[in-house]
C-alpha cells in the first residue's frame, strides 16, 4: 500500500528526509578524510561545536516561526539536555556528528508524520 503525501508542505518535508539519508550515505566516504585533516590543524572540536551551534541556531529559527505549546517546549528542552549530556560523554568529536545527522533527519521525519496528521 502506498501512502501518498496529503499536502505539499508534507510532501516537501519527506523529500528533504530522503534527502537527509542521502546526504549521510553519500558522503560516508569523504568523512574521514576530512576529519583526519580537520584533526591534524586542531581544528576538528571547533568544527563540530559550530555544527551544532548552526543546528541549534536553525531550532530556534524553526521554534519561533512555529507556534510550540508548553509539552513541545518542554519536550525539546528535554532533548536538548539529553543532547548536551551525552555528547559530553563521547569521545570522539566525530561520533557527535552522528547525534547531529540523525536529529537532523528525526526532525523532518517527525515534522512529516505531524504535517499528515493535522492537514
Amino acid at each position: 500500500m502506498i501512502v501518498r503525501p496529503t499536502s505539499s508542505k508534507e510532501k516537501r518535508l519527506w523529500a528533504r528526509a530522503v534527502a537527509c539519508v542521502l546526504a549521510i550515505y553519500c558522503s560516508t566516504p569523504v568523512v574521514r578524510p576530512v576529519a583526519n585533516y580537520l584533526r591534524d590543524r586542531n581544528l576538528l572540536r571547533l568544527a563540530v561545536a559550530a555544527s551544532f551551534a548552526l543546528a541549534v541556531v536553525w531550532i530556534f529559527r524553526v521554534l519561533l516561526r512555529e507556534r510550540l505549546g508548553r509539552r513541545e517546549v518542554l519536550a525539546l528542552g528535554c532533548v536538548g539536555l539529553i543532547y548536551v549530556v551525552v555528547l559530553s560523554r563521547l569521545p570522539l568529536p566525530e561520533e557527535r556528528i552522528h547525534y547531529l545527522e540523525y536529529g537532523i533527519l528525526a526532525g523532518l521525519i517527525y515534522s512529516a508524520l505531524l504535517q499528515r496528521r493535522f492537514h
